[in-house]
């Protein structure tokens, strides 16, 4: 999938750099509680399964400088970014199809095909249940 996003510290970044690793790709925004709540159960998900997935959050702030304060708050500097075109990116012309809600979240295997989606936080468990579907990734 060629997601191209920049990061808070003014790289650009792409998920095709990741390939290799399953991939939990998270669209927030920092206005909204719902995602604020989301990333740190995704946080803690990934430590808990041994960082066997990589974890993207796409901010949808209008304002560049949330994306860094986001990052540095989250402690997941390496891994936030926002995209040059928003209206784009959520719409059903976007990689992920139509975003109507933050979170939204997509799994993507290590080949980078969407392998489940959620609009919302993801229901308990059914995120640990799909990487378990996929496997670990080789190290």
């Amino acid at each position: 999938m060629a997601l191209r996003f920049r990061a808070y510290d003014g790289t650009t970044q792409s998920l095709a750099a990741r390939r290799g690793k399953p991939v939990v790709v998270a669209v927030v925004a920092t206005w909204a509680g719902p995602a604020l709540v989301e990333v740190e159960r995704l946080k803690a998900l990934r430590s808990a399964r041994d960082d066997d997935f990589e974890l993207i959050l796409i901010v949808l702030d209008e304002a560049v400088e949330m994306a860094a304060i986001f990052a540095e708050t989250f402690g997941v500097p390496e891994s936030v970014g926002r995209v040059e075109d928003v209206p784009r990116f959520v719409s059903e012309r976007g990689p992920f199809g139509p975003i109507g809600v933050v979170p939204t979240s997509v799994l993507l295997d290590a080949e980078g095909r969407i392998a489940v989606r959620s609009d919302g936080p993801w229901p308990e468990g059914t995120l640990s249940r799909a990487l378990d579907a996929l496997g670990r990734p080789d190290s």
